[in-house]
């Protein structure tokens, strides 16, 4: 579900196009591949675009996530774990703890609501 950009070269319109490696959620991998014809993108962006296109809306409050994020990292969540709760947005405790390891050791009770509430923001 997480979008990974590796640095690759292609030729789209004849002019050379690099993308730089790093990790988004869904919704920025939305945006990177909004407005794109699908002649311009590979197959396998292609199937990501449809995926992201078909659960997530685009148009989310980028300043919002960038927020939420940064509590996230300030609780020493793996980075892993971050793009995970923005992109499955876990309602309950239960889908915090399948998604966070150890949640109870490395999280305190009020953590764990406060992680609940911080992905509640992003609905």
């Amino acid at each position: 579900e997480m979008c990974i950009r590796d640095r690759y070269q292609r030729r789209v319109h004849g002019k050379m196009k690099v993308a730089n490696k790093r990790q988004c959620t869904n919704e920025e991998a939305l945006a990177f591949m909004a407005g794109k014809e699908d002649s311009q993108i590979a197959e396998i962006e292609r199937k990501v675009k449809g995926y992201v296109e078909k659960y997530y809306k685009l148009g989310y409050d980028k300043a919002k996530a960038k927020l939420v994020i940064k509590r996230m990292q300030e609780l020493h969540l793996a980075q892993l774990e971050i793009f995970q709760l923005v992109n499955f947005k876990p309602q309950k405790l239960v889908e915090l703890f399948l998604i966070v390891k150890d949640c109870d050791d490395r999280c305190s009770e009020e953590e764990q609501q406060e992680l609940l509430k911080l992905i509640k923001l992003l609905n």
